[in-house]
């Protein structure tokens, strides 16, 4: 029986990573013309199978690493004092009126009206940051192995438990259970 990976589509998982990693507004649309049909699906991931060979082999989620992407595409990133202005601006418990007048003037009126939005904030109220959250799930290799592991508290599921030891066999899903803490047989995950 064939094991089953959600479809991701290249192009909006690289438009949802650039707007967490911080990306411009413009260059979120340059990763998802350039880059975004560059990433294939294999095996549940989406692989770096393009033309530039520094990125071959990368998961789509390690190229738009902040952290990734500011050494490799450092234009796609505000000012740090861009950054700090659309903080004040759109986030705090008030609105802060000096720093979106100041946000306006020097990002202009449509790239304003569209860092709004991605804030959801609107003229009367504060939105909430765009970046990651604190509590979003693990996008490593290893976060993605542990929620798709049917033993793993994440991923905790009895039915594809047993389709998955029909499908390899018992050696093979005991080797699968025991990466994530548990074992063949197990009622309930592991702590």
């Amino acid at each position: 029986m064939p094991v089953e990976f959600e479809y991701k589509d290249p192009c909006l998982t690289i438009e949802e990573l650039t707007v967490k990693a911080g990306c411009q507004p413009s260059a979120v649309r340059e990763a998802i013309k350039l880059f975004g049909p560059q990433f294939k699906n294999m095996d549940g991931e989406l692989l770096y199978r393009g033309s530039e060979s520094r990125f071959e082999g990368m998961t789509i989620e390690e190229f738009c690493a902040s952290e990734h992407l500011k050494k490799a595409k450092p234009h796609w990133f505000f000012a740090d004092s861009i950054v700090s202005l659309e903080e004040q601006a759109f986030g705090g418990p008030t609105i802060n009126l000096k720093a979106r007048g100041e946000l306006m003037k020097e990002v202009g009126a449509p790239l304003y009206n569209e860092l709004m939005a991605r804030w959801g904030a609107s003229h009367t109220k504060n939105g909430v940051s765009p970046g990651p959250s604190p509590k979003e799930r693990d996008r490593s290799p290893e976060g993605a192995a542990k929620a798709n592991n049917p033993w793993s508290k994440a991923g905790w599921n009895l039915t594809a438990q047993g389709s998955l030891i029909r499908a390899i066999g018992l050696e093979k899903a005991q080797g699968i259970a025991k990466a994530a803490g548990s074992y063949v047989g197990a009622t309930k995950p592991s702590r």
